[in-house]
């Protein structure tokens, strides 16, 4: 045969050639293309069921562990019911200090939050001129008792007609008091602290002129404090006079202070129908302020043996609270599990992290207290008490 000549490489793509076939080959091409790539994903998609249905049966085969819940065991506590509020701190004696007459500012004794005493000196103004006026008052006075003592001596001899005794007897009280009258108005200009307390930060400086009533500086007594708040009238029946309060500065969590109930107002606020309350605090470290608020407590005499949980053992719903009971259970082979059992309960006051349950527990029953959401009436559980959510009557937050 005679050899043919090898193909020239003309350089075209393959999409040529395939536009060169006939049109019949080029839908048999298409066709067969087609069906590879759906034979494949065919393929793809079994090999994803079978997998899937290996797994599903595999589950099925392997018991799954139990979710792991912390518990409680319910029993009697001591719980002194109280009264709730939010109040603020008063100073027994507190005040603005302020000028009594208008002067210049010529000393300055006292330094910004410090204390003092009662009495101590804490502003003098300017008195050079009413010391000026007492040096003339005094002399004047002086006139005035010497002319008294010479219309006494005459008088008695009544050789002075007692018309001109009682002109001596009047300038003599009119001088005297004149001497009085200024040496008042020197000491109005020396402003001294009307109690003991702590003196706040100053708003005069030295040659500053003031005016009457100008304010100079805060004068507060803290120890003891009155905490000021209100309870509705409702509670009035409740509240007695020494009745003990406990108070919780916002800021000072981990102080909390003991106070006694020293006041209860005579009437009632038409507005919003509470009653005015006042409680006298010991404040020895100093550190309540007053305008600081504080959170309020005030027990009651009557205690009550009472089981509480933690507010995480509860479930909330509208339609009634409840809560999980742990219960053990034997299977048909011998062995035993734990399930829950959900209970519906009736709550009572909450303070802190704790919660009253008043009816729906007995002593004695485990209580979940973790990982509700999750739970059904007969869910296996198992407990794992490493590490309980919090349960505290007066819980310190890290961040507080």
């Amino acid at each position: 045969m005679p050899n043919r000549p090898a193909p020239e490489n003309t350089g075209l793509s393959p999409s040529f050639h395939f536009q060169k076939l006939p049109a019949k080959k080029r839908v048999i091409v298409v066709g067969i293309a087609f069906a590879v790539v759906l034979g494949l994903l065919c393929a793809l998609g079994i090999f994803k069921l079978v997998r899937t249905r290996q797994t599903a049966e595999g589950g099925k085969n392997s018991p799954a562990s139990p979710p792991a819940v912390t518990s409680i065991t319910t029993h009697w506590e001591e719980w002194i019911p109280v009264l709730n509020s939010v109040g603020t701190l008063q100073a027994v004696n507190g005040v603005m200090v302020c000028t009594d007459l208008p002067g210049i500012v010529e000393s300055i004794h006292f330094d910004s939050g410090t204390e003092v005493e009662k009495g101590d000196l804490l502003v003098k103004l300017d008195t050079r001129q009413e010391e000026a006026q007492l040096i003339a008052a005094k002399a004047k006075a002086e006139l005035s008792t010497n002319n008294l003592k010479r219309a006494e001596q005459l008088h008695s001899k009544n050789i002075l007609p007692r018309s001109a005794y009682d002109v001596a007897v009047a300038d003599f009280h009119e001088k005297s008091g004149n001497v009085k009258e200024i040496h008042t108005q020197i000491a109005r200009k020396m402003i001294r602290a009307p109690f003991s307390g702590w003196i706040g930060i100053r708003q005069v400086n030295c040659g500053q002129y003031l005016q009457s009533g100008d304010k100079i500086v805060p004068l507060q007594s803290l120890d003891p404090i009155y905490v000021a708040f209100s309870l509705p009238q409702t509670d009035l029946g409740k509240l007695k006079i020494n009745q003990t309060v406990l108070l919780e500065p916002q800021g000072l969590q981990n102080q909390p202070y003991v106070g006694t109930i020293t006041a209860l107002n005579s009437i009632i606020d038409p507005s919003t129908a509470n009653l005015q309350i006042q409680a006298t605090v010991a404040n020895q470290n100093g550190l309540l302020r007053p305008g600081m608020f504080v959170r309020v407590e005030v027990q009651l005499q009557d205690k009550e043996n009472v089981i509480t949980l933690p507010h995480s053992a509860i479930r909330y719903a509208p339609y009634g609270d409840s809560v999980f009971v742990i219960k053990p259970v034997k299977k048909d082979d011998g062995t035993s599990h734990l399930e829950v059992e959900q209970r519906v309960v009736r709550l009572g006051p909450a303070r802190g992290d704790r919660v009253v349950i008043k009816s729906g527990l007995r002593i004695g029953e485990e209580v979940a207290t973790s990982r509700l959401l999750g739970l059904r009436p007969g869910s296996p559980v198992r407990i794992n008490n490493a590490v309980q959510p919090s349960n505290e009557l007066h819980p310190q937050p890290q961040d507080s």
